[in-house]
C-alpha cells in the first residue's frame, strides 16, 4: 500500500503558512476542520486519482498533494476566463 507523504497536521500548517500569508487577504477559504476531515478520508481511502474542479489559487490541491499517496495522480480544473 502506498504511503502518505506528510501527516495531516503538518500538511495543514504548511498549507496555511504558504497560502494564508502570500496576499493582503487570505487566499485559502478551506477551514482547518475541513482539511482535517479531508485528510482523514484520504488516509482511509488511499486514492490513486484526484480530480478537483474549481481550483482557485490551489490551496486545497497543495494540501492534497502532501497527504495523498505518493503515486496518486492529480488533475485540477478551473476557468479563469
Amino acid at each position: 500500500m502506498p504511503t502518505v507523504a506528510v501527516d495531516i497536521e503538518t500538511a495543514i500548517a504548511d498549507t496555511y503558512h504558504i497560502f494564508k500569508f502570500k496576499a493582503t487577504k487570505p487566499i485559502i477559504d478551506t477551514t482547518e476542520a475541513d482539511l482535517r476531515s479531508c485528510g482523514r478520508v484520504i488516509k482511509e481511502v488511499q486514492p490513486n486519482r484526484i480530480l478537483e474542479i474549481g481550483t482557485y489559487y490551489g490551496g486545497l490541491m497543495y494540501f492534497l498533494c502532501q497527504v495523498c499517496p505518493e503515486d496518486c495522480t492529480f488533475v485540477a480544473v478551473d476557468n479563469w476566463a
